[in-house]
């Protein structure tokens, strides 16, 4: 998730080995022995030796005052503590060496400990004081570090900014880290951080610009041959794929990133493309399997005491136990991931697990317990995906590309610049030697010039013209995806809620009718129907369709005049290409009653019996313009 900037050990920077002593402003440093020390750690078998032979080096480096065995030797010594997930003992060394830096220490060392108790505040779960120390990194690594060093500061903070649901903030970062990172040409950076982009886009609901995003990443990090990164792609193509339900091409990219993660001893992405290879299986109802790949993520995720990575795998295990009847379980499980993400903020994992609480008492035949949860989720997840949000980010982003298209024309502009200056030059001195041509050649060279100008001025300014209509029309095509998805989602989130209301209504009619619950139970069914056949949810559908199909209503209304409210309605939902069975659960009637109602209104628009309505109405009307 991380991108970590390298760093070198105290004794590589030592320049003059072969004299064993040097002096600083504390005595006579012993570097022969700090080195020796220091290798001694590297190279031991067991973890209680390199322990010993890292203190020993530190308290020589101390008593020496010598800063830079100091810094590198704090950050090595915690580094070896996280490894060991002893989170304490690596804080404690690395507000050590940050106590020495502020004391002695550069700026870019200074911003290398921030960096790092940054890392290690997340893994502690502590995503606040996180942002907190990357957020003093990285003016620091601005001011006296490297291109590189910020850039990788910006993703950082992005990273944890998404995890806490400001996406705006995350994009807004992304965006400076691409830049630097293009700016130095580091591939393995540009393809991390588009890989980071795309997780945002995904999270925000914008399935197809993520896969976008995925897909360069992947491309751009197996030219870089960075195996970590490129893993890190993998599975998210893996989590993407599997959320669009093509199982076998997620199951396909979280196998191949496995091995690899595996072999880099990355228990973090071990445990995500186990857990999500754990719910592949789930879905394809192999549940041993699955089991086995889950209780791999749990048992990883608190062997390195992340909480997120715990959430996770507690939720796939309690859709495992939902799978298997065991609700109890299964409503334990939830809990738990639930309280998990209310105490790290995740938002959109707050809410997914209210939807899964739902399902299960749904399935436990705790209807009321189940309406309750539903309707949570169903508020936290408006909230969440909102318009302004989305807009927000769909300006950044055009910002981010403006200024990229800006600083190519005034290169190009520089360069048009830098050319007419050579011809100047040439002509005064062509003039210098043939000033005897007379004053017939002056008028004609400055007629020349005066012609020139012109077409360059009128260059410059259908370049313009041109760069403003492509941003408009990018603009435009923002503004079209995002209504699209908009649609997309309230036809999802119809469909889920009627089919929710649909079972519980038939759980609820398999009651008996006499008996303490039967008044509730009427009166739960009576809300389900009425909530069934509320019109508010299609008026707000009908308005986002139009936005997106502005035709389709006038060409129908102008061409069939016969067709009712119920035939419009049904010729609407065949244009977004949903099945029959999705058609039958949003207008709450049986899959059969959907067929007749096909027919009647293939009979109404006096169609020919070749022609197939549903690729008809997909077409219609032939051409749709949108302003």
């Amino acid at each position: 998730m991380f991108n970590f900037p390298p760093f070198r050990r105290c004794f590589l920077f030592i320049p003059f080995l072969a004299l064993p002593w040097l002096l600083s402003a504390g005595g006579v440093i012993d570097t022969a022995t700090i080195h020796n020390y220091f290798r001694n750690a590297e190279s031991a078998s067991s973890p209680d030796s390199a322990e010993y032979w890292y203190l020993r080096g530190m308290r020589l480096s101390e008593a020496s005052d010598y800063y830079q065995c100091l810094f590198d030797g704090s950050r090595s010594l915690s580094n070896f503590y996280i490894a060991q997930t002893r989170f304490d003992d690596a804080e404690q060394w690395l507000e050590k060496g940050l106590r020495w830096m502020l004391a002695d220490g550069s700026k870019a060392q200074q911003a290398a400990i921030y960096n790092e108790l940054g890392i290690l505040k997340y893994y502690k779960g502590e995503v606040p004081a996180s942002i907190e120390f990357f957020q003093k990194a990285i003016p620091l690594y601005e001011s006296d570090g490297t291109i590189e060093q910020a850039a990788n500061g910006y993703s950082n903070l992005a990273n944890l900014w998404h995890i806490t649901g400001n996406w705006v903030a995350s994009v807004e970062n992304y965006l400076k880290a691409l830049k630097l990172f293009e700016e130095i040409g580091l591939q393995s950076g540009v393809g991390t951080t588009l890989l980071n982009v795309g997780e945002l886009y995904y999270s925000n609901g914008r399935d197809s610009l993520a896969a976008v995003y995925y897909q360069q990443s992947e491309a751009i990090l197996r030219q870089s041959g960075d195996s970590l990164y490129l893993a890190q792609a993998l599975t998210a193509l893996g989590d993407y794929y599997s959320e669009q339900k093509r199982w076998k091409e997620g199951e396909t990219a979280l196998l191949e990133a496995l091995p690899m993660l595996e072999s880099l001893q990355f228990p973090v992405g071990i445990t995500q493309a186990s857990n999500k290879l754990g719910g592949i299986y789930l879905h394809y109802g192999q549940l041993d399997k699955a089991e086995q790949y889950l209780n791999r993520a749990y048992q990883l995720a608190e062997t390195i005491s992340s909480d997120q990575e715990i959430g996770w795998a507690l939720m796939n295990k309690a859709r495992l136990a939902e799978a298997r009847g065991q609700y109890q379980t299964a409503l334990e499980y939830s809990r738990r991931s639930l309280s998990i993400f209310e105490q790290l903020g995740m938002k959109e994992h707050i809410f997914n697990a209210h939807e899964l609480l739902s399902e299960i008492h749904a399935a436990f035949g705790q209807y009321e317990l189940a309406l309750e949860e539903h309707r949570t989720f169903a508020s936290l997840q408006d909230s969440f995906i909102n318009n302004q949000m989305n807009r927000q980010i769909s300006e950044l982003q055009v910002a981010f590309e403006t200024e990229k298209k800006d600083k190519e024309i005034t290169a190009l502009i520089q360069k048009a610049q830098l050319s007419q200056l050579r011809n100047t030059l040439l002509a005064g001195s062509l003039l210098a030697v043939l000033l005897i041509g007379g004053l017939f050649y002056n008028r004609q060279r400055l007629k020349h010039r005066k012609d020139r100008q012109l077409r360059e001025q009128e260059q410059r300014l259908e370049a313009e013209r041109l760069r403003t209509a492509q941003l408009e029309k990018e603009q435009l095509q923002l503004e079209l995806d995002h209504k699209q998805q908009e649609l997309a989602t309230q036809v999802l989130h119809l469909c889920r809620k009627n089919e929710m209301l649909q079972n519980i209504q038939e759980e609820l009619g398999k009651l008996p009718a006499a008996g303490p619950s039967a008044q509730k139970a009427q009166s739960l069914a009576r809300q389900i129907s009425h909530n069934l056949s509320s019109d508010e949810d299609w008026e707000a559908f009908l308005e986002s369709f139009r936005s997106v199909h502005r035709d389709f209503f006038d060409n129908l209304a102008r061409e069939y005049p016969t067709l009712t409210t119920g035939e419009i309605r049904l010729a609407s939902l065949m244009k977004l290409n949903l099945s029959t069975k999705e058609i039958a659960t949003l207008l709450n009637i049986t899959p059969d009653g959907i067929k007749k109602a096909r027919y009647r209104l293939r009979k109404k628009m006096d169609l020919d019996s070749e022609v197939n309505i549903q690729e008809f109405l997909l077409r219609y009307p032939v051409v749709e313009v949108v302003e």
